[in-house]
């Protein structure tokens, strides 16, 4: 039956596009915590000081 047909692939449509929002928001969310981890890296190696010679007696 050509109902059957179109009922069965827009469900698999409303499906596939869940799926895709689902995928959306685990990518954004992602995207945000790797900004975060890029940003508190710089911000860790900016205060780090890195001596020119050795500690210790001369």
């Amino acid at each position: 039956m050509p109902g059957t047909r179109l009922t069965a692939k827009t469900q698999e449509c409303t499906l596939l596009e869940k799926k895709l929002k689902a995928a959306q928001t685990a990518i954004a969310a992602l995207f945000r915590d790797n900004e975060a981890l890029r940003q508190q890296l710089a911000k860790d190696a900016s205060s780090t000081v890195t001596p020119f010679r050795p500690r210790g007696p001369h």
